[in-house]
């Protein structure tokens, strides 16, 4: 083991469901689940020694939804990400949701795929 990174927190927990290589370190999605309930979409990205370099709540078109996950990322060149999950819209609704992440975290575009494609 060359480094482990652990997130901590009392009010969340924290559920990884993918990760890929880029250039300079790696990529993680998953969700973070408050004692609450509430399940938002999270991507972490690390430095190749594991240092924490940004984690960013990634929010569906349109607002947040019952239930979101991102499970799937890969590297784009440039240093972009591609990552891929489902989201929930209304009762027995579940949609395929995809995003584009610049290098620093920022949604280049999303599109959700299904009974409420919508898109930004």
């Amino acid at each position: 083991v060359r480094w482990e990174h652990t997130l901590a927190s009392d009010r969340v927990a924290w559920r990884a469901f993918a990760a890929t290589a880029v250039g300079d370190g790696f990529a993680i999605a998953g969700r973070a689940i408050t004692p609450e309930g509430e399940r938002t979409a999270r991507v972490w990205r690390l430095a190749d020694d594991g240092a924490l370099r940004w984690d960013v709540e990634v929010t569906p078109p349109g607002g947040g939804a019952a239930d979101e996950v991102l499970s799937s990322v890969a590297a784009l060149h440039g240093g972009d990400l591609i990552v891929a999950g489902q989201i929930g819209r209304g009762p027995g609704k579940t949609n395929v949701w995809v995003v584009r992440l610049t290098a620093d975290g920022k949604i280049a575009w999303q599109k959700v795929f299904g009974a409420a494609a919508i898109s930004s």
